[in-house]
Parts: C-alpha cells; structure tokens; sequence
C-alpha cells in the first residue's frame, strides 16, 4: 500500500512564487521597490512599495502608509509616507 500523507500538507509558497520581481527605482541613498501582481497598472492602488535608505552605517526598510498591504500607486512612490 502506497502512503499518500503528503497529498494532505497545505504547499507553502514563498513570496517570489507568487508575483513578479519588483520595480525598482534608485534616487541616491534612497531605494523604492514596488510589488504588484501583473498586469497591475503602476497608476493603480495596487502595489505594495518599501522604500530603503542606506546610510555608512545602516540599512533601513520602511512600508508605504507603515503596512505591506497591497494598496499604494506606484506613480505616486516618492510622495508616500514610509514608516516601520
């Protein structure tokens, strides 16, 4: 008899399964990366977007609106609030 336990264990996926690497955009020592799912228009509320500050001394992640909720416009990156 064959076991067929592991049909039953839920799949775990990591996040670069499920969407397409981000945009990314440079301006100086700060970095902005935007997730979205495809086809997600960057005029759209629908990206999740981090903006990273590197210092001589840090890295620093912080969210859009201080979440990771998929409900920022990539357009408008550079004028969010970022906070962790």
């Amino acid at each position: 008899m064959i076991s067929r336990d592991h049909d039953s264990y839920p799949i775990h996926k990591t996040l670069t399964e499920h969407q397409p690497e981000p945009i990314i955009h440079i301006v100086g020592t700060l970095t902005y990366k935007g997730y979205a799912p495809l086809g997600t228009p960057v005029g759209y509320a629908g990206w999740k977007i981090l903006r990273i500050t590197t210092t001589a001394s840090d890295i620093i992640t912080e969210y859009a609106d201080g979440d990771m909720n998929y409900d920022n416009v990539w357009s408008n990156h550079e004028t969010l609030k970022f906070s962790r």
